[in-house]
């Protein structure tokens, strides 16, 4: 009876998340806003054993040490935050400048919530006197299945906002290659010299008038340009659809240009 008893409780804490989150409070996928290549995509995956930045080929890694912050403070009902060190695999084989070249790298982990995270790459073997040294690269980033957009704080506002524009701009590069494809060389040549011209005038149209299509939030204007840009990159997807059916019906040459311009209206592809 007795080793049946041992056996459950041994089966208990080896399943129990509460212990798993104890443990690694850093293990699971992550999406980086900031850091080199954080456009790119990548997930930032880590646990105990291995790491993933994107940028650079996965690693293994050995866990120094993982405790309480020294200087991060919370209350009592929210998650703990921590510090913990990994020893890498080194040198890491990253695609972006800079990348570290010891031998010996060391990933510092700092978590002041259960949604977010901030990574440093140090070079060298020792782990240092006090958290956040100056390393080689840092990350900034959030849980991959987070709700910002549901805080109603500037932090939710901002990561909305680049989330935003992320999928927006992912469906306009798919799109993109869908239009372009199987075209002559003439055609591919004068949407791409449309869709640059289109889109330096968004970029510079959200930026100096954002805040008018956005009145009706409360962040500052940075916030509200992703939104603007999402918009437009949402409205082009269309704008591409229509282009895409015009040129593949009965009379391609009389359909209407791509706009190079924001804000024209995408109800009509042909000219009348």
């Amino acid at each position: 009876m007795r080793g049946v008893l041992a056996l459950a409780l041994l089966s208990l804490f080896a399943f129990s998340p509460v212990l798993a989150a104890d443990i690694c409070q850093y293990c699971g996928n992550w999406l980086p806003w900031s850091g080199p290549v954080k456009d790119s995509h990548e997930i930032v995956r880590l646990s105990a054993s291995n790491v993933s930045l994107p940028g650079c080929a996965p690693t293994t890694a050995v866990e120094l040490q993982n405790r309480t912050h020294p200087s991060i403070f919370s209350a009592a009902s929210t998650a703990k935050p921590f510090l913990a060190y990994l020893k890498l695999s080194g040198p890491l084989e990253c695609r972006w400048k800079g990348a570290p070249r010891s031998k010996q790298v060391l990933l510092e982990i700092e978590g002041g919530s259960a949604n977010e995270l901030v990574l440093n790459l140090l070079e060298g073997d020792s782990i240092p006197d006090r958290p956040g040294s100056l390393g080689s690269e840092k990350w900034w980033a959030i849980q991959e299945h987070s709700r910002p957009c549901d805080e109603g704080s500037h932090r939710g506002a901002l990561i909305c906002g680049k989330r935003a524009v992320l999928v927006a701009d992912t469906s306009l590069n798919e799109t993109w290659a869908w239009l372009i494809a199987d075209r002559d060389q003439k055609t591919t040549d004068s949407l791409r010299q449309r869709q640059r011209r289109w889109m330096r005038r968004v970029r510079s149209y959200c930026s100096k008038n954002s805040h008018v299509e956005n009145e009706f939030t409360p962040y500052p204007s940075i916030y509200a340009e992703d939104f603007c840009l999402a918009d437009h990159f949402d409205r082009r997807v269309l704008e591409f659809k229509d282009v895409n059916a015009c040129l593949k019906g009965a009379e391609p040459e009389g359909c209407r240009p791509l706009s190079a311009a924001p804000n024209k209206s995408l109800e009509r592809t042909r000219e009348r």
